[in-house]
């Protein structure tokens, strides 16, 4: 049977104009033929047909069928809903343009549709076309399907759909758009090839868009050993390399990857309790283990030989994290950190009993009772505890491998300002502590060791040196010098003496070698407002500005106010506060920041007495050193030429307290951070960001891979009482830590079994 019967008998329009219009309507070709999904939101009119299908056949599903109580699985994503639809419905477009070439085909008479009945190949065709249709489209789409988990294809092209473990009907069509557009191939090469009435075809597309919602929609109404129904699938989306059947499991059977649905499926009142819910991620972080220990991801033909077969490096960190089926409990994250919060709690600004600050400064009794409470903690899980000669505390837990290679560290600090907020530097420790606690009680071991560490006096605010002894382990502060820091109220007690009275002063040398890590997360508020002001969920840190802290002392004359005239004043003061100005507007040239956070004037100071000596801080940051230094050389010329200003002139002095070089932070952690964020929130929630800010991270990334995890913080204030991060957030921003660190093991393992 020819093509030319089945020419379309008017004559055609012009092949722009067809395609122009053919691309109005191609949306609903869409829907119905497999489409969808990826990246942008940006809705326009050329979509609205598909959009509304799509929405209708998912919605009705969703309200009417769908088992809400999946919404409660721990694999079950923040936000998935939203970002099922959002996957779905912005491939429109790609799929629209991809699919109309064979619309055009189809009117233009280059397929063997007909009209009626009568035009059939014979009688009996009229009914043989559905089973055809059906057999010839399920073939297709199982090769297809089977072929883009092929590793090397599946991470570019198929990994966006599996993002859905616990799918619901809007994940039905949320693909990357060429994933849905190569799955819909089989759909409009048979025309092409077999003969096929029109308004079969049409019904055929309809029963083919219900039909991809039905398999999705989480009903395990049908238990049949030939048709590949919504349990069937659902075993796909579980397990991954079983079942890729459209309709039915024939070609599964045959080749070797049908897996029959558990019993418990079908059981509506069984399948969501806990113990099921065990089984499955039991089941799941089994077949993690087993492809980790060959090394090698089969998609086995059970003919008698391998289909596919590549090695552990080319299988996708992200799916290994999804089989674990791993999830956070928010609301125990959230009490444990306020629970942490009564060991030094102040400045009360509201009526909630969390409306308070913290003033719990670094080996203070209130630091000391969080500490010993931690240790509590950690060992409960099984972690082993250790502390080095600067009371840094490492918890480590023991991986998989039982490997003698460094752990991959999750750290902050617990101590705060004196008036400080219960999210800075808590927030890390409380979160890597959850991620430690979710690990346990799923069963789950990261191949390396992995484990918590509790940085000591990264505040610097009783004994004032910042980042503090994260900056002794890594060699850039002398520990006889940190030791020896003095209390700001009393000098009579040092740090040495508060790690001793405490019991913190262990005998473990503070540095990479006395305990190395292999790799440092740090989750951490952003402590300004461009999270907040962009609208974003997460920030990937990159790195983190340079900073130079110095103190300069300016000296001149006491003198009585009312009888000393201004030609013959030295005021310390006077030139201190022009300093201070001129060293603001120095930075604002150069693009970078400068700040005076201390200002002190003598006790013995009175109204009408002009000072002898006054002390000012500078504190100058900028993402690049060079700049650093070229503000501080600027300020020192610019405080020379006022000094000499007034009067008879004053003289300063400064000092270089804090020194702290830019960093950029590990492209191997940065790239795990990103995937987690990008499986969470998707792309357009995160952004990249450089901290602002110094953290115990800066001084890590010295000597191993290290990066850092930023969430927003209300308005961006930081080091205050009201210092706010909303549950959700401190939630999210706990899962991204947790999915971080699992996705770097894991590309940790495949680039030691390459080395």
């Amino acid at each position: 049977m020819g093509y030319t019967k089945y020419l379309a008998k008017r004559p055609p329009p012009s092949a722009k104009f067809e395609f122009v219009s053919y691309y109005m309507v191609g949306p609903l070709a869409a829907i119905l033929s497999e489409g969808i999904g990826t990246d942008d939101m940006d809705c326009s009119s050329d979509r609205a047909f598909g959009i509304v299908l799509y929405f209708l056949s998912a919605t009705l599903s969703f309200h009417f069928v769908y088992d809400k109580r999946a919404m409660k699985h721990p694999k079950f994503l923040r936000n998935q809903i939203s970002m099922e639809i959002a996957q779905a419905v912005n491939a429109m477009p790609v799929m629209a343009a991809l699919t109309v070439p064979f619309f055009l085909a189809e009117v233009r008479g280059y397929t063997k549709l007909y009209d009626f009945s009568s035009q059939a190949p014979f009688p009996l065709y009229t009914y043989l076309q559905y089973p055809i249709f059906i057999a010839f489209t399920d073939f297709g789409i199982y090769w297809i399907h089977r072929g883009e988990h092929h590793p090397k294809v599946y991470k570019h092209l198929h990994k966006p759909h599996h993002k859905w473990i616990i799918s619901t009907p809007f994940a039905s069509y949320a693909f990357h758009p060429l994933d849905g557009w190569a799955q819909s191939l089989s759909y409009h090469v048979f025309p092409i090839i077999f003969p096929l009435q029109k308004v079969a075809y049409l019904g055929l597309f309809i029963f083919v868009t219900i039909w991809t919602v039905m398999i999705h929609d989480g009903e395990y109404a049908l238990d049949s050993p030939v048709i590949n129904g919504s349990a069937c699938h659902t075993i796909h989306h579980y397990y991954f390399n079983y079942n890729y059947g459209q309709f039915l499991t024939i070609w599964d059977r045959i080749g070797g990857s049908y897996r029959k649905p558990n019993r418990e499926l079908f059981d509506r009142e069984v399948r969501m309790t806990q113990k099921e819910i065990k089984k499955q991620v039991e089941e799941m972080e089994k077949l993690v283990q087993e492809i980790e220990a060959t090394n090698t991801m089969h998609f086995i033909k059970r003919t008698g030989r391998a289909l596919f077969a590549n090695s552990a490096k080319q299988f996708s960190t992200t799916s290994r994290r999804q089989l674990s089926g791993l999830k956070i409990n928010h609301n125990r994250l959230w009490e444990t950190l306020h629970e942490t919060c009564e060991w030094g709690a102040a400045h009360r600004y509201g009526k909630n009993s969390t409306d308070t600050g913290m003033a719990r400064l670094t080996l203070t009794d209130a630091d000391a009772s969080v500490r010993r409470w931690l240790d509590d903690e950690v060992r409960k899980l099984g972690c082993t505890l250790h502390v080095d000669q600067m009371g840094n505390m490492f918890a480590r837990q023991k991986g998989r491998l039982n490997s003698s290679a460094p752990m991959i560290a999750m750290g902050s600090h617990l101590d705060t300002q004196p008036r400080g907020g219960r999210y800075d530097g808590i927030l890390g420790i409380m979160a890597a502590l959850e991620v430690l606690r979710t690990m346990k009680e799923n069963g789950y071991q990261t191949n390396y060791d992995v484990g918590l560490v509790n940085w000591t006096n990264e505040e610097g605010a009783r004994f004032p040196k910042s980042m503090c002894s994260s900056g002794v382990w890594a060699g850039v502060i002398p520990i006889e010098q940190a030791w020896n820091l003095q209390d700001i109220h009393d000098p009579n007690v040092t740090l040495r003496s508060e790690l001793e009275r405490h019991g913190y002063l262990g005998d473990i040398p503070c540095s990479p070698e006395g305990f190395p890590l292999g790799a440092h997360f740090e989750l951490h508020i952003e402590q300004g407002p461009i999270l907040v002001e962009t609208g974003r969920s997460l920030g990937v840190v990159q790195g983190a500005q340079g900073y130079r802290w110095l103190t300069f002392t300016v000296y001149g004359r006491d003198a009585h106010t009312g009888t000393t005239p201004f030609s013959a004043r030295q005021d310390p003061l006077l030139a201190a506060s022009k300093m201070i100005a001129a060293s603001n507007e120095i930075a604002k040239q150069h693009g970078a920041l400068a700040s005076t956070g201390v200002l002190k004037i003598p006790s013995n100071a009175s109204t009408n007495t002009v000072a002898s000596q006054v002390t000012f801080t500078l504190d100058i940051r900028h993402l690049e050193d060079e700049v650093v230094h070229a503000v501080q050389k600027e300020c020192l010329e610019s405080f020379a030429s006022i000094a000499k200003q007034d009067g008879k002139g004053v003289s300063f002095d400064w000092t270089i307290d804090t020194d702290s070089a830019a960093v950029k932070f590990d492209k191997d952690c940065i790239g795990a951070v990103r995937t987690a964020a990008d499986e969470l929130v998707g792309a357009g929630q995160y952004m990249d960001i450089t901290s602002g800010a110094g953290h115990d991270t800066v001084n890590t990334s010295r000597h191993c891979p290290s990066t850092m995890i930023f969430v927003p913080c209300r308005d961006g204030v930081s080091h205050h009482p009201e210092e706010y991060c909303r549950p959700e957030d401190c939630a999210l921003g706990t899962q991204a830590l947790l999915e971080a660190v699992v996705n770097y093991d894991q590309a940790r393992m495949k680039k030691d079994a390459n080395a």
